[in-house]
Order: structure tokens, then sequence, then C-alpha cells
């Protein structure tokens, strides 16, 4: 298995000694039947939080699709998301039983929950009568659409979101039908906003003393994924459409069939990683021919660079082609089956595939937790409970209490109010955290700009000229400056140094010497050579927390290969489970690789500053890419490992049941399906007019609605169909998205003004905290636009200070708006 898990932090300064996990003392009670709320409290308890699971008695383990409870007999789902945590049964439906939840719920840190709007309410279990009972309590509530707005009650689930969000129109052939993505891609992501909520909401605690609800809601999550989209559409009408496995930035970005019958992705972003390509492939005159000797010529004659490369790699096995390209150190990927990622070496040597005992069920080998922190050991093996098994012991840990210590701390009188929820804590949660910032493009920004929705002042490091690349690939895709970088970095603020200078590194030395967390994306080690490793770090600021996320993680034999977005999604498995069977593994339709680290890595700095202000521990976190994208495979790791089936991808069917469908109606558009039961199919029978017969197989099922769908407008059968509460979803455009109501009505996309380009619609947190809101989005900073006012908040450095830096071309001075 090669060294430790945390054995990359073992040697540095950061921490010598087994620390307190950041969580640990935390009691969460989780009401959850899905995947967003059992992965949410999974993640707590891999930070040290005691979860206690409630389920009704003698209930399988069982995963919700599209808001369904589907019976896992094997287990493999319950070894996924219910590994680590202690089980209590209780019988809601007896008066005794929903008195025992209350009573546990009194005594809880946070109530996380997953259920349907309004389900909490009717075991007598209200924010109201939690929050009297327990003032100090955060109530965590993930849901499709929210708990308020026109649609809070519309039936959901994950692949109706995907549909309803845009994200199915974006991923596919672009001569094909839209396509979902392989797994419950937006279930997952909202258990990771959940964390973030429940994090920031018990450091808000800790300022206010009191608890407060937390709303995540996964339309709005998903809507934060692909918000890039909405202000190129609002302002140039230009509206995204399917690319298939291309990339709208560069040429050559695709996949390539090999010889075997097997896909290898090959990124060559910039002009010298194309004239490596053609060398490696025995063609250096290709990258002197002046059509594609730069990167806009390329562009535009994409199609013959894909020939040339089709043609090279079609004469080769899956295996010479990858050695070629990887002697050549491009970032390239097979696009791995799930036997290839459980075989993983790099996954294996950080020790990601971890076994799962689970009594009566047998033993699995799941994805393991995808924050690493240091000095803390991840465990080997860990068991899932089987339903019930605690309760005896939760009961008389959590109720039978004899003495005041041992019950919740009441809120200080400093902070009682008389609303409800009080007073909002202005500016956030993570009001006067600094976070200096040394992220670029995707993976880092998007993390940090969730700290500064937060209240972080996050301060962004950018070079001299350029700036961030995603300044760079506005003008690559031909939009106005800072559309493309404004969703990934609004509410930041910009200070330029050229660290090539001793002076520059001085400057940042000074910066960290007085922030409290660290975050960068650099390729492992460059931080190193920058003369700022950990222990550096450590000598310099010993309270500063250190974030690092990379596309593999800070060790291991794949440590210092490159990675990009689509290489995450290839060699993690998501490509091979989405697109069509008879076609290529296909990319999803968003830089789903990026936004995995980045959230992960803000909930690592969450964590950070939690397990610092609670245990004194200063922590370095280590997030890789691949591991956060692996983790999203639910069952299909347990599944491979335990019987040999490697899943593969199925369409725009669910696998779980064909029902799951997506039908053309007249209009050219698309209706999602999203029925399971034989009920609801009766009940879309009935709502169609269509005659039903409760033997109605696949084929049937698909001929019929097909008929219907087809003599019918998309948006009129959503209609009839939602209305019969329904599951379904014409599938969303980027128009759509854009107008979408219950967005609309809950202040999702809001407008801010961009000195240069006018107003620009941007997407707000999907974490929504009643009483420390986060601060409202403020646009992007122009680059170098608060050099002086940075070094002067946090350095107290006098005008004449700030000048003689920019007299000497170490810093740089920026504008507020156009000259």
């Amino acid at each position: 298995m090669g060294e430790e898990p945390h054995d990359v932090f073992r040697n540095h300064a950061c921490g010598s000694r087994a620390m307190n996990a950041p969580l640990r003392g935390v009691r969460i009670l989780e009401l959850a039947t899905g995947i967003a709320g059992r992965h949410a409290a999974q993640m707590l308890a891999d930070s040290g939080a005691e979860v206690v699971k409630v389920q009704a008695p003698e209930v399988e383990a069982g995963s919700r699709l599209g808001g369904r409870l589907t019976v896992d007999p094997e287990g493999a789902i319950g070894a996924m998301l219910d590994r680590g945590k202690r089980s209590v049964a209780l019988d809601l439906s007896s008066e005794r039983g929903r008195a025992e939840l209350a009573e546990l719920a009194a005594r809880a840190d946070v109530v996380l929950e997953d259920l349907r709007p309004g389900a909490l309410e009717t075991l007598g279990l209200s924010w109201q009568s939690l929050h009297a009972a327990n003032p100090r309590l955060v109530l965590t509530r993930i849901s499709s659409f929210g708990q308020s707005g026109p649609w809070r009650d519309r039936p959901g689930g994950d692949s109706v979101v995907q549909a309803l969000s845009g994200l199915m129109e974006l991923t596919g052939d672009p001569h094909g039908p839209p396509m979902p993505c392989g797994t419950q891609i937006f279930e997952y992501f909202s258990a990771l906003h959940g964390v973030i909520g429940v994090t920031a909401a018990l450091e808000g605690r800790d300022a206010t003393g009191f608890g407060q609800q937390v709303d995540i809601s996964m339309l709005e999550v998903a809507a934060s994924l692909l918000m890039h989209f909405i202000p190129e559409y609002r302002l140039t009408g230009h509206v995204r459409t399917r690319r298939g496995n291309r990339n709208p930035v560069s040429v050559p970005c695709n996949a390539y069939p090999c010889r075997d019958g097997k896909f290898i992705y090959i990124v060559a972003w910039s002009d010298p990683e194309f004239v490596k390509l053609c060398k490696a492939m025995g063609m250096p005159d290709v990258a002197a021919d002046e059509r594609f000797s730069r990167i806009e010529a390329r562009k535009a004659h994409e199609a013959i660079v894909d020939g040339i490369i089709t043609e090279w790699t079609s004469g080769l096995n899956l295996e010479e082609v990858e050695r070629r390209l990887l002697d050549a150190r491009l970032a390239i990927a097979r696009i791995a089956s799930i036997a290839d990622v459980c075989a993983n070496e790099q996954l294996r040597h950080r020790g990601h595939i971890v076994d799962v005992e689970y009594p009566g069920r047998g033993r699995f080998s799941v994805a393991g937790p995808a924050i690493r922190y240091s000095d803390m050991a991840l465990p080997r093996a860990y068991r899932v409970p089987v339903p019930g098994a605690d309760t005896d012991a939760v009961l008389g840990a959590w109720l039978d209490r004899s003495t005041d210590a041992a019950k919740p701390d009441g809120p200080d009188d400093r902070f009682r109010d008389s609303a409800d929820d009080g007073a909002a804590l202005a500016g956030g949660p993570l009001k006067g955290v600094r976070i200096l910032d040394l992220t670029r493009y995707v993976a880092g920004p998007h993390g940090t700009q969730i700290l500064a929705d937060l209240g972080g002042d996050v301060v962004k490091v950018e070079p001299p000229g350029i700036g961030d690349g995603t300044r760079v690939v506005d003008r690559l895709l031909g939009e106005p400056d800072a559309m493309f970088a404004s969703t990934l970095n609004r509410s930041k603020r910009s200070i330029v140094l050229d660290l090539r200078k001793a002076e520059g590194l001085e400057v940042l030395s000074a910066l960290a010497a007085e922030a409290n967390v660290l975050v960068e994306n650099f390729r492992p080690g460059v931080l190193e050579d920058m003369g700022f490793g950990p222990e550096r770090l450590q000598e310099i600021n010993p309270q500063l927390s250190l974030v690092r996320i990379s596309g593999f993680g800070q060790a291991g034999p794949w440590r210092d290969r490159g990675s990009y977005d689509p290489i995450a999604q290839a060699l993690s498995g998501f490509m091979e489970l989405t697109g069509d069977p008879e076609g290529p593994p296909t990319l999803t339709g968003t830089i789903i690789g990026d936004y995995l680290a980045a959230v992960h890595g803000a909930i690592g700095a969450l964590m950070t500053l939690r397990s610092r202000r609670r245990n004194g521990e200063r922590l370095c976190v280590d997030i890789s890419m691949l591991d956060a994208a692996t983790t999203f495979l639910m069952d299909a790791i347990p599944e491979y490992l335990g019987s040999g089936v490697s899943r593969s991808r199925c369409g725009i069917r669910n696998r779980v049941d064909g029902r799951l469908n997506m039908f053309p109606c007249r209009d050219g558009r698309f209706l999602h399906i999203g029925v399971l039961s034989e009920l609801e199919t009766a009940r879309l029978f009935e709502a169609a007019g269509i005659g039903y017969s409760a033997d109605t197989g696949t084929a049937m099922f698909d001929r019929l609605v097909g008929e219907w769908a087809a003599a019918i407008d998309a948006g009129q059968a959503e209609r009839i169909l939602v209305n019969a509460g329904l599951p379904v979803a014409r599938v969303a455009n980027i128009p759509d998205v854009s107008a979408n109501e219950q967005l609309a009505a809950r202040g999702q996309i809001t407008q801010v003004a961009h000195p240069l380009q006018g107003l620009i619609p941007v997407g707000g947190p999907p974490v929504r905290l009643s009483k420390t809101p986060c601060r409202d989005s403020h646009r992007m900073s122009l680059l170098g636009e608060h050099s002086e006012a940075v070094l002067a908040d946090w350095l107290g450095w006098s005008e004449a200070q700030c000048a003689a830096l920019i007299d000497q071309g170490v810093c740089f001075r920026g504008k507020s708006g156009p000259d």
C-alpha cells in the first residue's frame, strides 16, 4: 500500500503529535434517507463528530432515488454512506418514538435531515419547537428545491435536478439527446454544501451563542456549478449546448479511440504542449503548420486536428499511447473503467480504498475520506451499524443525564434576543478571518470564493500582466473580460505581486504572517520551491493553516503528473459511467472535477479554523482531485470489488429502473421522466390519458409514453405531470435556467456592477444561513485593484512604503474603473 495516507505530513512542522479531530465532541442527529443527507453526515463523522442515525426498526439500508427509498439488499450503499456512524431505531409512528426523537434533538448540536419539506414538522419537530428546546441547535435541511419558493413541494430528486439545472442539456454528443451524468452528482454536491453549512453555522454559534437553520437547495447547488453560462447568455445572447468531449477553450482537448477499443483523453492547452504532443506522435511538422501553430488557428481547424490525433491513437493500444505521452510529460489519462479505478496505484498508495465491515452482510471495500488532515491517521477499516444496534447505548448516554454539566450549554445572555432568529450577524460567520489565496483557474478559486461568501477576507495574490488564468480564459472564449472569472472570484480582493523577485516573496511572507489560512493549488513541490513549504510557514506563522489542492495529492507515484478537470473525470470513472452505451465515454457538461476539489478545499479550510479554535491545533489539509471524484462512485466500487462487475454507462436510462427515461416532444425539446414505482406509473398514465396495465414492461412504457410525448410540447407535458405530483422535468437549456422562477423567487441570481462591463449576473451562495447569512455578493476585483489597501489593512504599511514597492516593480497598483 505504500506509506500511510497521513505520512505526507509526518515530517512537516505542521504537527508531529496526535491531534484532536476538528469536530470531536460535536453530536449530530441524522434523519436522512437519501444520498445527500447520509453522505454529509458521513463526512462529518470522518471529521470526528459523533453521528447518530435514526432509523425505523428493521429497515434495510437504502438510497433515495428521486425522493423515494430503494432497498439495497447487498448493503453496498449502506457500506458507502453509513460507515462510522451509530444507529438508533425509533418507531416514529408512535408517541413514545417521537418523544424520544425530540429528546435526542434537544441534546444534539446538529440535526441533519434530507426529507421533503414539511416532513420534519409532521413529526412535531418544527424549527420553533427545536429552537425553544435547544437554542444552540443547528438544523440543517437538504431538499431538491429548498424550504421556500413556488417549487418547495414539487417532487424532485437528482435526475430531475440534472434536467432542470441545464446539466443534461450540456452533457452528451451535440448530435444526440441530452445526457444525464452517470452518478447522482447533485445529491453528492448538496452533501458537501451541507457540511459547509453545518461547519459555518457552528462557527456562527461560537460568535452569537445561538444555533440557526441551514437551508440547502439541490437546484441552487447545481446552479452554482453552472453559473458561468448565465452571464454569457444574458450579456451576449450566446447559448451553450453539448460539445461531447471537446473543450471550448483549447484544441486538442478530447477523447481519442485506441486500437484495442479503449479511449484516452489528451489535453494540450498551450502552444508548447501541442509541440510536445506532435513530437511524441512522431509528427513534428504538424506543430509548424500555420493551421495548427497557434491556439486560435487550432480552434478554427479543430476537426482536422482531432482527425490527425485519432489516426495516430487508433493505430496503437492504449498502454502504448499512454506510455509515450506520459514520457513526454503531457496531461493525459486513460478513460478508466471501475476496474481501473479500483486498481489505481495512486489511490491504493494513498489508502483511499478502505474496508468496511457490515455485520450480517459481509465486508466491502469503498472509497474513503477525500480530505486528509495532518497527523490524523485514517482508519483502514470501518463498521456500518446494524439498524438499531446502538439504541440502548445512545439513549442511555444522551438522555439519562443527571448533571447539568452534561447537558448542552445554554446561550450567553449577551446574545439573547426576542426574535426567533434574532438580528443577523453582519458579515457572515467568517467575518474577521483572513485567507491568503494563491490559487489559479477553478479548483482553488471556487473554494476560496465560498469562504469569501461566508464573510472571510480573501486576498487573492495574482501575477503581473495576465493575473489569474481565468482572466485569460475569458479572452479565449471570446467573451467580455471578467465574465467567467467573475463567477469564481467575486467578493475577493486582488493584490498583484511579482513572486519572481525576492522582494515579492518578502511581501508574501509578511502577508502569510497575518493570515489565518493559506490556500494553494500549485503542482506539488512548487510552494516548497518558492520557500514556503509547511516547515517555513510554521516558522512564519505558527497559527497559520495550510490547504493544498492538487490533481493527485502531495505524495504517491502520480504526485507530479499534470491534471485538469477532464483528466480527473477520465481517471475517476465519471466518463465511463456517462454517455450512450454504444458511443464513447462522455465528459459531464461542466467542470465537475475542478468544482469537487474546490468544495472539498473549502470544507478543509473550515475544519482547520474549527480545529484551531476548539483544540488549539494548526492543520495542513491535502486535497486530491482524484480522491474527491472517486467518492462519488457510490456503490460502483464495492460492487466491482465484491462481484467483479465493472459498471459502465447506461445512456439516458437509469440502471435501477428503466422507466427513468427521456422522451423527445413535439417542439423538439426533451422531457425527463423520473418515476420509479408502479404507483407513480399509474398516476402518470392517468394524467396523460394513457390506458394503464400493471404488467406494462419497459418497452411498452417507452412506446406509450413516447407516443404521448411526441404529440405534445415539452412545457405542456411537464405542467400536466407536475400537477399530478410526479417527478418530471422539461430538459432545461441555459435561457430556461436564467429565467427559472424558483431561483428568481429565492434571489439566487443577482447582478453586480462591474466598472468595465456594467451589470454582470452572478449566482449567490447555495448555503442559506438564517442567523449569520452569507454576505451580499460583490463584483470581482480588477487586477491589482486592492494592492495598496491590502498592504495597509493587513500590514499597516504607509502610502510611501506601498509606493516604493510599486516603483520597484514588486507590487502593482490596480485601478477601480476605466481610464
